[in-house]
């Protein structure tokens, strides 16, 4: 496969973005490494109680801080930066005011986050700290948050692998000079994807030693499609819980996910039924993706390049704009990119899809680029219902 062809094919960058702000501490080169944060975070943490308008925050002996005090507590916690704000959001108090005080009247700080919080509406809320060797608050979620722990998260990660002999791993990574995914490159801080932090936990894996086979290329090489999936969460109201998977042909250095097809994706939000609904929806979706044979992607992807469109340019051009409901000159840019990557003329679905798709790469803007995205998905689910 030349780099030409995968650049203009399904990018996904969510990965990447996790790679490129995670600090060093926040990654880990094993599943059972990241496990074990996020087991030691909630190990060390609970819930508490309380009424909102019974909590107070006070200034430490020295003056230069704040600390909270709840009732029912013989001692008073520190503010994380997040838990700050999440109390803070929680009285709708201005965060950034706050924390401006803090730096030269932290008194005033104290004294104005305490009206805030006399003069809103009344609330059960509970406090999340953590007491292992110091006292955090680590969030301020209401009574109807459901709590989906990062380390069941983790743990139920882990144990996939374990039944599945260990097949699931950080990425390897794209050689842009032969256009060649390497499974085999090392893991290491740098390169890792499975990322914890205070507030949340991250985690792609793919099966790319075991590459699936979907036809052929333009030059007779195989054209190779390897699984992912990645998952997020937070513990502390900081995200949602969600889970993605996909197909793809590689991952480059960045993290950068090239190739991407077939992408399903569920989340949703921590209300009082998600840890029964995580248990409920999200393990079997898990299980089916990780389990699943491989050859409906393939039969998909065959079904996809064998369905032929009409040989005049013209007609063509006619087709696209009609079952894919994009504009006339956009389905002209779709057959120039296929013409351009590939040196021939569109030919199947499939062509017209990666067309599409490679046109949407170039749009500056996010509400177009998606339009036609999705315009090229709705083909490939027509076209062939594995896919989608």
């Amino acid at each position: 496969m030349t780099t030409d062809s995968l650049m203009n094919q399904g990018v996904d960058m969510t990965v990447s973005q996790q790679w490129a702000k995670r600090p060093d501490d926040q990654r880990f080169l094993t599943l059972e490494a990241l496990y074990e944060a996020c087991g030691e975070k909630a190990r060390g943490s609970r819930e508490i109680r309380e009424s909102l308008r019974d909590l107070s925050v006070t200034l430490t002996e020295d003056g230069d801080d704040l600390r909270l005090a709840l009732p029912t507590e013989d001692q008073e916690y520190e503010f994380t930066n997040y838990s700050f704000g999440s109390l803070c959001s929680r009285v709708k108090a201005p965060r950034g005011y706050f924390a401006e005080q803090l730096s030269g009247a932290p008194e005033l700080a104290a004294e104005c986050l305490n009206h805030s919080i006399q003069v809103a509406p009344d609330e059960s809320i509970m406090p999340y700290v953590y007491e292992n060797g110091r006292a955090e608050l680590r969030a301020a979620t209401s009574q109807k948050y459901g709590r989906i722990y990062d380390a069941d998260v983790a743990r139920a990660l882990v144990e996939m692998n374990n039944r599945q002999g260990g097949i699931w791993k950080v990425p390897g990574t794209l050689d842009w000079s032969t256009g060649q995914h390497d499974a085999g490159t090392a893991v290491t801080k740098e390169s890792t994807t499975l990322y914890a932090s205070d507030r949340d936990m991250f985690a792609f894996l793919c099966d790319d030693q075991h590459p699936i086979e979907v036809g052929k290329l333009p030059n007779g090489e195989p054209d190779l499609m390897f699984r992912g999936f990645y998952v997020w969460n937070s513990e502390t109201g900081n995200s949602s819980f969600g889970f993605s998977s996909m197909y793809m042909r590689a991952v480059c250095a960045n993290r950068i996910l090239w190739g991407v097809e077939g992408k399903k994706e569920i989340t949703f939000r921590h209300s009082k039924n998600a840890p029964h609904k995580f248990l409920r929806e999200v393990a079997p979706m898990l299980r089916d993706f990780t389990q699943n044979n491989t050859h409906a992607v393939t039969a998909g992807v065959i079904e996809a390049k064998r369905e032929t469109l009409p040989k005049d340019r013209k007609d063509v051009i006619h087709w696209i704009a009609k079952n894919a409901g994009v504009p006339q000159n956009r389905a002209t840019a779709a057959v120039n990119a296929v013409y351009r990557e590939e040196g021939r003329a569109c030919r199947s679905v499939w062509d017209v899809a990666q067309g599409l798709t490679a046109v949407a790469r170039r749009i500056p803007h996010q509400d177009q680029r998606i339009t036609l995205e999705r315009a090229a998905k709705k083909l490939l689910d027509k076209a062939a219902p594995a896919l989608a």
